[in-house]
């Protein structure tokens, strides 16, 4: 088995987005030949679901030293219970003024954590012979350690960047020009020593490759998100029961991801005679206080029901529990993850987004739903009332051929084909 550095601030135990990618990979790449030695973070007061680190093969070492609390953090962590089923944070509001919402700090707040970082990972090469360095790149601050890291050791490295970060058209207007001057220096640093850089879009790649014309192209990779439909159906929560017909949304909103265009949607379907006796959505982080108003205003407050988060591992049951999937894309720059674990259930998936050729390509290819504009309101609720008439849990039967593009599986056989090239001779 050849093994590589993989440094992942966010791994398992910890229960955050960031550290799903990872586990995935973790998951699969034994079967291809290779196996991560995982180099991750842990602090006191993290959210930390135990189950979810049962989920990483043996064999696979995991060693929580990235930054300065982590060992201990690690060690406290050992007896905490699963996480509970919860009633749901709210969404944050959106950030007004010239001030709020900012990003003032290059690198963000992880970038103290870089010295102890880099002692851990050469501690970690001193010990353990590896044959490459990765990196899951949230926070971005851990690219720059890999870069460092593969400077001085001469072994190949690899960036994964899971969102762009110098070209992201969402925060890089938040960020001053001072920011946005050293980070990009950072950035360019980190590509020029990179072996390979992963993004997470077809979109992105182009938008790289575009501002780094004077590094090869080949430089720059796409290795999207994945979905590992056994991982979450494998927890031990019983599946939830919803008794109405309802539309799911799984995650929070943001100040890039609004709920407008869902609240304007439940106004269509009560006024085609589906209201909150009939339909619901289903919320697993509660509304901002803004949109909760607005909701009361439209009428539609009863229709929305906050059902909590559920542990990652049984996150599968909550979606074959549903009727209609939805999620909110911002940017054609990103496809969200959840994207990719709805689609390895079987209810339709209703995308809403401005134009998305590469999010239509994969909904076309998995045969697991449509997106509309935000604004076509008419024609989204025409389409979840079609659904509506065939009755409770409507299946969109999935395409084998496209549904195995975006697994887990395939995704780290793309992965450990990008290993071998990088450590070839």
């Amino acid at each position: 088995m050849r093994r590589f550095l993989y440094i992942s601030p966010f791994f398992p135990p910890l229960a955050r987005t960031g550290a799903f990618r990872p586990l995935k990979f973790a998951r699969h790449l034994p079967a291809e030949g290779w196996s991560p030695v995982v180099l991750a973070d842990l602090w006191p007061g993290a959210r930390i679901d135990a189950a979810l680190a049962e989920a990483v093969p043996a064999g696979i070492e995991v060693m929580h030293d990235y930054g300065p609390k982590a060992a201990a953090a690690h060690a406290a962590s050992g007896v905490a219970p699963p996480l509970p089923r919860e009633a749901g944070r709210p969404s944050p509001a959106r950030a007004p003024g010239l001030f709020r919402g900012r990003e003032w700090l290059p690198l963000g707040e992880a970038a103290i954590a870089i010295p102890h970082a880099l002692r851990a990972a050469r501690r970690v090469l001193a010990a353990r012979p590896v044959e490459a360095i990765m990196v899951n790149a949230d926070p971005v601050a851990a690219l720059v350690v890999g870069a460092r890291l593969a400077a001085s050791s001469g072994l190949p490295f690899i960036a994964d960047l899971r969102d762009p970060w110098g070209p992201c058209v969402l925060r890089r207007p938040l960020r001053p020009w001072t920011t946005r001057l050293v980070e990009g220096l950072a950035e360019r640093y980190v590509v020029r020593r990179a072996a390979r850089v992963v993004l997470n879009t077809e979109t992105t790649l182009a938008d790289y490759r575009a501002l780094y014309r004077d590094l090869p192209a080949a430089r720059f990779t796409c290795l999207r998100n994945h979905g590992d439909g056994a991982l979450i159906r494998s927890g031990p929560t019983a599946a939830p029961e919803f008794p109405r017909f309802t539309l799911l949304f799984l995650g929070g909103f943001s100040r890039f991801v609004r709920p407008e265009p869902l609240l304007d949607l439940l106004v269509a379907l009560q006024a085609r005679g589906h209201g909150a006796e009939s339909v619901r959505l289903a919320l697993t982080e509660r509304l901002d206080e803004e949109s909760e108003r607005r909701a009361a205003v439209l009428g539609v407050a009863g229709m929305i029901e906050t059902v909590g988060n559920l542990p990652y591992r049984d996150v599968g049951k909550l979606i074959d529990a549903a009727d209609v999937l939805t999620l909110i894309a911002p940017t054609r720059q990103r496809i969200q993850a959840k994207f990719y674990d709805y689609v390895t259930g079987e209810r339709p998936i209703l995308a809403i987004g401005a134009a998305h050729d590469e999010l239509d390509g994969i909904l076309a290819r998995t045969a697991s739903g449509r997106r509309f504009a935000p604004d076509a309101t008419a024609a989204m609720a025409d389409w979840v009332c079609e659904h509506l008439a065939g009755g409770r849990h409507p299946v969109m039967a999935r395409d084998a051929a496209g549904l195995a593009e975006v697994t887990s599986a395939t995704a780290a056989r793309r992965l450990a084909a990008l290993l071998d090239e990088v450590t070839a001779p």
